[in-house]
């Protein structure tokens, strides 16, 4: 058998060159990889909303659970390209729904309560008349 062709010293410092610039002792750069993701988000974009269009659903039906597929695909396919956990990503499955969760949750309530107050106070939001009070709501 022949032996396998080896590159030559050029081709080894191109090689090594294109290393460097792409990669780090950990794998892909983090530059490289937020340019991947990004490049993954508007072709999914397009993709997704031809499949919408076919369908013609109620805007508000499918808004979230696109937006959430549009974003954590990417995330599912740099997952597998650089051979990591989806849950050094942020995603973990055991954390979904822990300490932070329920912290955001927490100020998201916080921050519509304080809104809904303050637009109440300046008079710009009103919660109506009160229809039915006192004896006859007990009725």
């Amino acid at each position: 058998m022949a032996a396998a062709h080896s590159a030559s010293p050029k081709e080894q410092s191109q090689r090594s060159t294109l290393r460097k610039i792409f990669c780090n002792q950990r794998g892909l750069r983090s530059g490289w990889r937020l340019a991947l993701y990004l490049a993954f988000i508007p072709p999914l974009a397009i993709v997704t909303s031809r499949l919408l269009s076919l369908f013609k659903p109620e805007p508000d039906t499918l808004f979230a659970p696109t937006i959430f597929l549009i974003v954590f695909l990417p995330a599912l396919v740099m997952s597998k390209i650089e051979k990591r956990s989806i849950g050094e990503y942020g995603l973990s499955g055991k954390e979904a729904f822990g300490t932070l969760f329920l912290q955001g949750c927490a100020v998201g309530l916080i921050e519509v309560t304080a809104l809904v107050g303050f637009l109440a106070l300046v008079h710009g939001y009103s919660f109506g008349h009160i229809v039915t009070g006192g004896v006859s709501l007990v009725k």
